[in-house]
């Protein structure tokens, strides 16, 4: 090979490796933006962070929630307890969202991508995340590309699209522990809804292998809408959620639902009405059975207890959880809690 095809093979040579190095940094962008964390650090600090704060746009109220001792609690709900798995799926999708690319550090164009701080009129939302010696602050923007989102570090002048479509509920209610209850009908032996007014429905299994439960006293030349109405009233408790709460406050009942269980567990729960809406206590005690035999175990306050053969226990337990609180659930449900006869019978 002479000299002059040494010359042309080496040119060749080094074309292809500056080829293969713009490529390399077209697929991973700069070495001092792409690929790296948003927020570096916050994943070795997450088990300290002891208060989250989000901040959102056009004067909606904030939400804040803290750690109290061994548990996460929101504010803005009278420290009532927070969802963990929540506050776990923002607090991991903050440490683990990477810059996919650095977008615009001109303040006149954050409003395109939603980055503007909420504190000063924009149109993002802000979580604050800290503990003691520390906080992180960032402003998360429109969603892109379905799952990623443009977001910017508080104080940073540059904004990024990030791989993490990081979604932040804006109503404090959203992030409340939504369990109240988990009684399911099959554990029910009776049920009994008084009104204030004196009206009442008692429904009952004779034994737990009847298809349907029965409606007592049925008024004299009327029949059920249908031979099953009754199960779902019986059903109301299993898998009950809030939608809302709040303290204890004293009031009249307009009526009270009283839960029987084969066990002997009883679930008392009281309907107070306030302008137009419907706020549920709940209180829990032991009744003597006439027939042990018809005890069995059950989980019926939804703690993995499995311990109904002991309705004592479960009634204490039900009773440290949801004493002094009120709940506002879903209208279906809180309706079954109070239904009366012409809700059940057929039109005359």
């Amino acid at each position: 090979m002479n000299k002059k095809s040494l010359l042309v093979l080496a040119s060749v040579v080094a074309g292809l490796v500056l080829l293969l190095a713009l490529i390399q940094q077209a697929d991973h962008g700069s070495s001092d933006a792409s690929d790296r964390l948003l927020l570096d650090g916050l994943a070795e600090q997450a088990d300290e962070i002891r208060q989250i704060q989000l901040l959102f746009p056009d004067g909606k109220d904030g939400v804040t929630v803290h750690r109290e001792n061994d548990r996460w609690v929101v504010s803005d709900r009278h420290n009532y307890p927070a969802d963990i798995g929540k506050l776990g799926q923002l607090v991991s999708g903050l440490a683990e969202a990477r810059i996919v690319e650095e977008k615009t550090s001109d303040a006149a164009r954050y409003v395109q991508l939603g980055v503007d701080d909420p504190a000063s009129g924009g149109s993002g939302s802000k979580v604050i995340v800290g503990g003691e010696g520390f906080f992180y602050e960032v402003i998360l923007g429109e969603v892109a590309q379905r799952d990623y989102r443009y977001a910017r570090v508080a104080g940073d002048a540059r904004s990024y699209l990030v791989d993490r479509k990081l979604e932040v509920a804006e109503d404090a209610s959203d992030w409340l522990l939504t369990d109240i209850i988990d009684l399911p009908s099959d554990l029910v032996r009776r049920v009994t809804i008084s009104h204030a007014d004196g009206e009442t429905l008692t429904l009952e299994k004779t034994t737990r292998d009847e298809t349907n439960f029965s409606v007592l006293d049925i008024p004299e030349g009327r029949e059920l809408s249908y031979v099953s109405v009754g199960n779902g009233i019986a059903g109301a408790l299993a898998n009950l959620a809030l939608e809302d709460v709040r303290p204890e406050a004293a009031d009249t009942a307009a009526a009270i639902a009283v839960y029987e269980t084969w066990g002997g567990l009883r679930v008392t729960v009281s309907v107070f009405v306030e302008d137009d809406t419907a706020w549920l206590a709940f209180a829990a005690d032991a009744v003597p059975q006439a027939e042990p035999d018809l005890q069995e175990s059950a989980d019926p306050t939804g703690t993995g207890s499995d311990n109904e053969s002991d309705p004592e226990s479960e009634a204490a337990k039900l009773n440290s959880r949801l004493a002094q609180w009120q709940y506002r659930v879903a209208e279906h449900k809180k309706n079954l809690l109070v239904r009366r006869w012409e809700d059940i019978l057929k039109s005359r």
